[in-house]
């Protein structure tokens, strides 16, 4: 999985099973094999139906700006 961000706060989980991006502000272009998808605010991708989509906000959850941005 490959990303590029563009003026963005967003989350990237590596886990043993695959990966996800999710996006908080902004725009990600992820690309997946040959597969090329722009994410905005709300939207996630994982690479593996193993890495579920969770919402953001749990994740985010431990750190001090986590509520600047929901």
């Amino acid at each position: 999985m490959m990303a590029s961000v563009v003026g963005t706060v967003f989350l990237v989980k590596a886990e043993q099973q695959g990966s996800r991006v999710a996006v908080i502000e902004g725009e990600v272009q992820v690309k997946i094999r040959r597969m090329s998808e722009r994410l905005l605010p709300g939207e996630q991708v994982s690479t593996s139906s193993l890495v579920p989509a969770r919402p953001v906000i749990e994740e985010v959850s431990w750190s001090g700006h986590a509520q600047e941005h929901f």
